[in-house]
């Protein structure tokens, strides 16, 4: 239904349902606006927000000046707006831009905000060199056929097509297509877009009405530079709905020889395919894909962030030969916990290495993460680090579990185990440090060290014994079980910090023994911070047998006869200093 008058105060109700078939729209016709430099202003406000007034006859315009709204930017920020205008017929709340501005000068920001769609003329130069912002937004279409030179920011926001087929100068630029679903955005010839940090985009994203919106950097072979226009913008982000394949980005070219410092490539609804490293080299990339996420090249780089599947499903792989060089690399398939629970990373498959940016050794800093279970066989060989693990490592399931039965893979790392399910650790260990959690924690190496650190360990998580268990850290840090300890096993601890216990430790299946600072040099504390459950196995700590060779801080609550807070058949010894912060209870059965 479309509604039209010589003035609409439309207070009623209108029904658009159809007998049959959907239901209709209320298409309402509000005044376009034009500013420009006449001599006076037409059918519009006195004062920002600027806005026309009355109906007018089919063909007549309401007419801004931009000395008006100069005048107004003096003391304040504007906004001239066709959003609830009265209503003409064959209009739509167009805002045209029809004259040049003079120089305005303005530290104030100036928006415009149409019903329909915004045009700036061929010749119709907009110059601001304060630091105000300008602002365009519109449910149509924007299309930009004159130079826009800025001291400010540069935000353009439609719900149909941005068409920019002028050069363009500001603080920073922010186009963004099809917020509603469709609409695309391009460049036409020979444009350039100076600012030191730009972002374009086209759709809905992710989830949203649309998949196909996409904003060509690559058409019409734009050159986007920092305000300068002496180098790359810092930041440049290229975002759309659509698949982002090796043709749609930018060549190194367009952006003076050099990609940006900071470079994000995302894709809302579809997957990314990138195969020339040259048009991203050096910089700190990101790249998200809602779906598959493919790097088929070699790539040298700052850093490395890489996402596929954030929708919840889509795979992360690489290219045969492919070579990544980054001192910080993350990979991540999967929409973490919860949601979608197979995406995976392939850090394996086609062999691809992973070096620092320099290319002569492992990443610094190095995250394999997928909604995926992971397995040994999953976790790259440190051959494909160039022979040592990365000095941070992280390997994460956010829906499944993480096996580890090759502790060479993970080297003296600082490194952090993390699965929602189980995590099971089947080999020696030698770190710098470890960070483990899991829903049940197995401990299962072969000894005679299990794990061995210098700069702490933290288990969270309950943690179930398979075979006596021996954990050690030379470097005087802590030993912590944020949860319970179980298993018919012998475990010992042995560290200059502290040991801390902060679940019961036996309360499902009695420990053989339990010792702490077996090899002397005691320091530190024996910290147990739990209550004692009672039942079957009642005490805060049940073993056999129990040593203590440094301060034993005794901090089991609710402990009485029947509640112990220690119980063992085979003997207790403590070798230093014992405090007490609850009443305690030791026993001993045998």
């Amino acid at each position: 239904m479309e509604t039209s008058g010589h003035y609409l105060d439309f207070q009623g109700m209108v029904s658009t349902l159809a007998p049959r078939g959907g239901s209709g729209t209320l298409l309402l016709d509000p005044l376009d606006l034009i500013i420009d430099n006449t001599a006076v202003d037409v059918n519009v406000t006195a004062a920002s927000p600027f806005a026309p007034v009355l109906a007018l006859a089919p063909g007549a315009a309401s007419h801004l000046r931009w000395s008006t709204i100069d005048s107004a930017l003096s003391s304040g920020n504007v906004i001239v707006t066709t959003v609830g205008s009265p209503n003409t017929p064959s209009e739509n709340g167009d805002i045209t831009i029809a004259a040049a501005s003079p120089a305005l000068n303005r530290n104030n920001s100036l928006t415009l905000n149409a019903a329909g769609q915004i045009n700036v003329s061929s010749g119709s130069t907009i110059v601001n060199g304060g630091s105000g912002a300008l602002q365009l937004d519109a449910a149509g279409p924007v299309t930009i056929d004159a130079t826009i030179t800025l001291g400010g920011n540069l935000g353009i926001n439609s719900a149909g097509n941005v068409n920019i087929n002028s050069s363009m100068t500001a603080a920073s630029v922010n186009a963004h297509a099809g917020n509603d679903g469709s609409g695309n955005l391009a460049f036409g010839v020979g444009v350039t877009v100076n600012a030191n940090s730009q972002t374009y985009r086209a759709g809905d994203g992710t989830g949203g009405g649309g998949t196909t919106a996409a904003a060509n950097l690559t058409g019409n072979t734009p050159t986007f530079l920092n305000t300068a226009g002496l180098a790359a913008p810092a930041t440049f982000v290229y975002r759309q709905d659509d698949n982002i394949n090796n043709v749609n980005v930018p060549a190194a070219s367009q952006f003076g020889g050099t990609p940006p410092t900071t470079y994000t490539i995302q894709s809302d609804d579809g997957g990314i395919a990138l195969s020339t490293g040259a048009n991203v080299a050096n910089s700190a990339l990101t790249l998200s894909a809602a779906d598959t996420l493919a790097i088929n090249g070699s790539l040298t780089l700052a850093s490395l962030v890489a996402h596929s599947g954030t929708d919840g499903s889509g795979n992360l792989s690489f290219g045969a030969g492919v070579t990544i060089n980054a001192d910080s690399q993350s990979y991540q398939a999967g929409d973490g916990p919860g949601g979608g629970t197979s995406a995976s990373v392939s850090l394996t498959g086609n062999n691809p290495t992973f070096l620092n940016t320099a290319g002569l050794a492992a990443p610094t800093t190095f995250v394999y993460r997928q909604d995926a279970s992971i397995s040994d066989p999953n976790i790259p060989a440190v051959a494909r680090f160039g022979g040592t693990a990365p000095a941070n490592y992280t390997i994460r399931s956010d829906d499944g579990a993480v096996t580890l039965d090759t502790g060479a893979k993970v080297g003296s790392s600082a490194l952090t185990l993390f699965a929602a399910d189980t995590l099971s650790i089947n080999d020696n260990l030698t770190l710098a440090s470890l960070d483990a959690t899991g829903n049940g924690i197995t401990l299962n190496s072969p000894g005679p060290t299990a794990i061995q650190t210098s700069a702490g360990q933290t288990y969270h998580g309950a943690v179930t014994l398979a075979a006596d268990t021996v954990l050690k850290d030379s470097g005087n840090k802590d030993i912590t079980f944020a949860s319970t300890v179980d298993g018919n096993q012998a475990l010992e601890v042995d560290t200059g910090g502290n040991e801390i216990f902060n679940g019961v430790v036996g309360g499902s299946t009695v420990l053989a023994s339990l010792s702490t600072d077996v090899g002397g040099g005691a320091a530190g504390q024996a910290q147990f911070n739990m209550t004692a459950p009672g039942g079957a196995r009642p005490a805060g700590v049940n073993a056999g047998t129990m040593t203590i060779n440094d301060t034993a801080v005794m901090n089991v609550a609710g402990s009485t006869t029947l509640k112990p807070s220690v119980q063992t058949s085979g003997g207790q010894i403590y070798n230093g200093a014992v405090s007490l912060s609850q009443n305690t209870v030791l026993k001993d059965s045998g």
